[in-house]
């Protein structure tokens, strides 16, 4: 379905944004039982996609998890922030 882990995180983040939105607005106009749902649902989606993203970047994916847990979508800044730890193949810098 999806060509690169990278492109499974950026799903992953963007759905899991939609639901924090749509946690929001609940936790404003709607049951609290229900706005607390879907955060916890937005909370691990972004744990999905933070995993992924920490496998994209070079670091061992269950590092995403937590972070995701904790800090939701924003946690993917924490992750765009650090040096890219990927060893590149030498078939790819042949090729170059």
């Amino acid at each position: 379905m999806f060509e690169s882990r990278l492109q499974a995180a950026q799903a992953c983040l963007f759905l899991a944004g939609i639901i924090e939105g749509a946690a929001i607005l609940t936790l404003i106009f709607g049951p609290l039982a229900v706005g607390l749902f879907l955060l916890v649902v937005s909370h691990a989606v972004a744990a999905l996609g933070n995993y992924f993203y920490a496998d994209s970047k070079g670091y061992p994916p269950l590092v995403g998890i937590p972070l995701g847990v904790a800090f939701g979508v924003s946690s993917a800044i924490i992750y765009a922030m650090l040096p890219d730890e990927t060893v590149e193949s030498t078939y790819a810098s042949d090729r170059r």
